[in-house]
């Protein structure tokens, strides 16, 4: 009994938290955000990522770099607020 009380709990964070992600998401522009899709849902490489989206690898690292960072930001602000 008491495992399903953690484990409802921990649910309920992963359920939070998966709320919170997909509206970090929605705040990058749609090649950012196709990328991060593609490399971290998908399991792409950035560079078979940047093929499917007709960009160099160069770029889609740059633009994956900005994402997390645009991410790694939003997340500071969720846990401040």
């Amino acid at each position: 009994m008491h495992y399903d009380k953690a484990i409802q709990g921990d649910t309920q964070v992963l359920s939070d938290m998966e709320e919170w992600l997909s509206m970090a998401i929605s705040g990058l522009n749609q090649q950012e955000k196709s990328l991060v899709l593609l490399v971290y849902q998908q399991d792409f490489t950035p560079t078979e990522a940047a093929s499917v989206l007709e960009i160099t690898p160069n770029h889609a690292r740059v633009l994956l770099h900005k994402a997390r960072a645009y991410l790694t930001d939003q997340f500071k602000k969720h846990e401040q607020g």
